[in-house]
């Protein structure tokens, strides 16, 4: 079978999904307007990135859409795909509504149906069209399920596909955990407003003030790191609060098991964020604030803490019963791992999709 993705090839998660279907030795051809990263040998790539640096008028948004548009569709037609899967609607999908293509398949990654039509209208318009025209729509959480059918009764063609988590990558690693020293806990986010990254600092003074003994290791971006760093050393945390560089994903898994709890005070979030589920696929305990789908995977005292947005006080709270905790703790252990390996297992919702693929193929 030939599959030509529409997806942005930056992403892990883009990576991964080509990955699964090129090991089952599909024929598989990806496209999208940027740099293209995490290459798998033997797989097809066409990247609209040097064209942009080398040439004036592309550089003007509206130019570079129609061009785009017109030179994807070609492409398209070259590699004659027996089935088409756009991941992510932006505007580089207009592709999707002018190529007649055989089979259409488009998974919504949810800020492209829930804020994006919200901040320019006439993208709404684009994202219907896209979805008229679409044989499948997949998606992985409710939110997203219930926007889709506000545009049109589109039911029949939703499938739902959870995110996913590779339980062979992400698991316990116990020669890694429970060590005498200090707690350690990791922090995933960006270091954005969003994220709220000041909880935790603040949650930290209180636990310093308490005497417990532990550092927080936040990795990510360094996108607000001057006035984070600033607060945490006017609060004389420099010795409990680390920044680190952004993580490569592929050391992650270790990172995590490395770790003693997992924390996330983000003020939004789409479903469950991914770095959660992965450190709830290494056993690791998980605080995090009720946002989104949070609450369906968490519940307090069952398998780790919920707590509510800006609460320094509640966070540390929920560290220190860790700490004080430890040996009451292990039916959450087997309750994350329960959960991620039901709901989350890489390989099933691979396996989904493929039986997706071949039922799509069939038709005429």
């Amino acid at each position: 079978m030939k599959i030509c993705y529409i997806s942005p090839l930056g992403s892990i998660h883009t990576y991964k999904s080509i990955k699964y279907f090129y090991d089952l030795w599909y024929e598989i051809h990806c496209i999208w307007n940027e740099k293209i990263s995490n290459r798998i040998e033997w797989i097809n790539y066409y990247s609209f990135d040097e064209k942009i640096k080398n040439n004036f008028f592309l550089k003007i948004y509206i130019f570079r859409i129609i061009f785009f548009t017109i030179y994807w569709i070609k492409k398209i037609k070259k590699i004659n795909p027996d089935i088409t899967h756009l991941q992510f609607i932006w505007f580089w999908s207009l592709i999707a509504l002018f190529y007649k293509s055989r089979k259409l398949i488009t998974t919504i990654w949810w800020s492209d149906i829930l804020v994006i039509p919200k901040k320019i209208p006439l993208f709404k318009i684009i994202v219907n069209k896209i979805l008229q025209k679409s044989d499948i729509i997949i998606m992985d959480w409710y939110n997203v399920k219930k926007e889709v059918l506000s545009y049109w009764n589109y039911e029949s063609k939703i499938k739902m596909i959870w995110f996913w988590i590779d339980t062979n990558i992400f698991k316990k690693d116990i020669t890694l955990k429970w060590n005498n020293a200090r707690i350690k806990i990791i922090s995933l986010r960006a270091l954005k407003s969003i994220y709220n990254i000041s909880t935790i600092i603040k949650a930290a003074k209180i636990l310093k003030e308490n005497n417990e003994d532990f550092e927080i290791n936040i990795y990510w971006d360094w996108a607000e790191k001057d006035n984070l760093i600033n607060m945490r050393d006017e609060l004389w945390l420099k010795n409990y609060v680390i920044f680190k560089w952004k993580y490569n994903h592929n050391e992650l898994s270790k990172y995590l098991n490395e770790s003693d709890i997992y924390i996330s005070v983000s003020l939004s979030d789409s479903w469950l964020a991914v770095s959660t589920g992965e450190a709830m696929s290494c056993w690791l305990p998980v605080i995090v604030t009720d946002n989104a789908d949070n609450s369906k995977w968490i519940i307090n005292y069952e398998n780790w803490f919920v707590i509510p947005n800006k609460s320094p006080e509640k966070l540390a709270e929920k560290i220190s019963y860790f700490i004080n905790n430890k040996d009451n703790i292990n039916k959450m252990w087997d309750k994350n791992i329960s959960i991620i390996s039901n709901k989350n297992n890489y390989y099933r919702e691979m396996n989904k999709i493929n039986n997706i693929y071949k039922e799509l193929n069939k038709k005429s």
